[in-house]
C-alpha cells in the first residue's frame, strides 16, 4: 500500500544503472526499462492515482497526482522535472538527486535523512 506524504515536495535528478557481469566483475550500463507514458491531464484537474506522473496537455510539463485534503481531493499539480527512473528503497544522493519516477510511472523523492528513494510527493 502506498503511503501519503502531502507535505513533501518533488524535485528531480537521476542517473539509472543496472549492475551486471561475472564473478568478481561488475559493470554499469544504462537501464533499459522505461516508465509507462505519462497520463494526460492538466494542473487542477481531478486525478485518481497518488503520485502518478502525468503531462499537462496544454503546456507539455510534467504533473503529479497529489491529495489536496478533504476539500481539495485528488488533483494534478505541477512539479519540478522528474528525471530518470528509480525504485522505492534504493539509494539516492540528496541534494544532487531529488525527484524521479518508478518503472510503473509513480513519482519518488530522495529522502535527505536516509539517502533512499521514498514514495512521494
Amino acid at each position: 500500500m502506498r503511503t501519503l506524504n502531502v507535505a513533501a515536495t518533488a524535485t528531480a535528478l537521476f542517473i539509472g544503472a543496472t549492475v551486471s557481469g561475472g564473478l568478481g566483475q561488475a559493470t554499469a550500463s544504462p537501464s533499459l526499462t522505461q516508465a509507462p507514458p505519462p497520463v494526460p491531464g492538466a494542473i487542477g484537474d481531478v486525478c485518481s492515482h497518488h503520485a502518478r506522473v502525468g503531462v499537462d496537455t496544454s503546456t507539455g510539463k510534467q504533473i503529479v497526482c497529489t491529495y489536496m485534503g478533504d476539500r481539495g481531493g485528488w488533483k494534478w499539480v505541477g512539479t519540478v522535472p522528474l528525471i530518470g527512473e528509480n525504485e522505492i528503497g534504493t539509494p539516492c544522493s540528496y541534494p544532487s538527486e531529488v525527484g524521479s519516477q518508478t518503472s510503473e510511472g509513480f513519482a519518488v523523492q530522495c529522502d535527505p535523512s536516509s539517502d533512499t528513494w521514498q514514495d512521494g510527493p
